[in-house]
C-alpha cells in the first residue's frame, strides 16, 4: 500500500513538473524568437566558441524591430578588457535564471558571433560563472533555443545540463 502511494505521488509530482514549462511557455511573449525566425537563423552551431569574461550587468535588447523584449548581458572580456554585448534570449524565458549572476562573477561564455545592424554581438549558448552558476539556453548539438523546445524536450535538456553534469 505504501509503495503504491509512493509511486502515485512520484508520478503526480513529475507530471506537474512537465506541465509547468508547458504552461509557462504559453504565457511567454516569444514573437521574433521562434524556431525559423530571422534571428534564430543567425545562430550557427558549427561556429560555436568560448571566451572568458567578467559579468557586468543585464540589459534589454531588441535584435530586430517588433521582436518580443529580450535580455542580454554585458561582460568584460578577460583578455582585451573590451565590453561585449551577449544576447541571451527572450526576457520572459531568461530573466529568472539571470538573476543569479552578480557583478564581478568570473565566467566562461559559450556561443557564436554574428553581426546585427552593423554591430558584432555574441549569441549565447551557455554561461558558466564561478564554476557554480550555469545558465544554458541552447542545445549544443544543433543550437536549438530552449524556448522553442517542447515541454518534454526542455525538461530533458534541463535534467541533462545541470552544474554537476558539466
Amino acid at each position: 500500500m505504501l509503495h503504491r502511494f509512493s509511486l502515485i505521488a512520484s508520478l503526480l509530482f513529475f507530471g506537474v513538473l512537465l506541465a509547468l514549462p508547458a504552461h509557462a511557455a504559453d504565457d511567454m511573449n516569444l514573437k521574433g524568437w521562434e524556431k525559423d525566425s530571422e534571428y534564430e537563423q543567425l545562430y550557427i552551431p558549427e561556429d560555436r566558441e568560448k571566451f572568458y569574461a567578467t559579468f557586468m550587468r543585464t540589459v534589454p535588447i531588441e535584435p530586430f524591430p517588433d521582436m518580443a523584449p529580450g535580455t542580454g548581458i554585458i561582460v568584460e572580456d578577460r583578455d582585451t578588457k573590451e565590453e561585449i554585448l551577449v544576447h541571451v534570449g527572450p526576457s520572459d524565458f531568461v530573466d529568472k535564471d539571470l538573476s543569479m549572476l552578480r557583478r564581478g562573477d568570473q565566467c566562461k561564455v559559450y556561443g557564436v558571433w554574428n553581426e546585427i545592424d552593423g554591430e558584432w554581438v555574441f549569441l549565447m549558448n551557455k554561461i558558466l560563472c564561478e564554476n557554480t552558476k550555469l545558465i544554458k539556453v541552447r542545445k549544443t548539438s544543433d543550437g536549438m533555443a530552449w524556448w522553442n523546445l517542447s515541454p518534454e524536450d526542455l525538461a530533458q535538456e534541463q535534467q541533462d545540463n545541470t552544474i554537476d553534469a558539466q
